[in-house]
């Protein structure tokens, strides 16, 4: 049992070995994260290649109330995913970009719009980072 509130971390008697070049990727189960409030309490767990141990999950209840894992009960996802790794040098200044040195929120004011219309509507895209946001707005 998670209280609410609290993270526990989850046994799975799973252990696998991932290969170089790789990662493993845990990701919060839509149903079990939208429905009880339990996801991964780091958002998304990182299996490195060179781990050997048993899967944990370390799951957060989000929840007002306590919540019951059963045993064999699915709570978490993983994925499999290559990753590049980056050759980093230094130097005394970088290049310079459109955005610079805008930090948070500097991206989430700039929409660019679609000329098409559908019964009154024009959608207008935001694109953010992680996603693009669609918003209606009636003329």
């Amino acid at each position: 049992t998670i209280a609410a509130g609290e993270t526990q971390f989850i046994h799975t008697g799973l252990a696998i070995e991932i290969p170089a070049g790789y990662a493993g990727l845990v990701y919060a189960r839509s149903g079990l994260a939208c429905k009880r409030g339990l996801a991964p309490a780091n958002k998304v767990g990182v299996i490195d290649a060179d781990y050997r141990g048993e899967i944990m999950v370390a799951l957060h209840n989000h929840s007002n109330v306590d919540q019951t894992i059963e045993s064999g009960e699915r709570i978490a996802q993983l994925v499999i995913t290559p990753y590049i790794t980056g050759c980093f040098h230094t130097v005394d200044e970088l290049s310079d970009t459109v955005r610079g040195e805008g930090g948070f929120g500097s991206t989430g004011r700039h929409f660019y719009s679609i000329p098409l219309t559908k019964r009154d509507h024009t959608i207008h895209i935001g694109i953010y980072a992680l996603g693009i946001s669609v918003i209606f707005i009636n003329l």
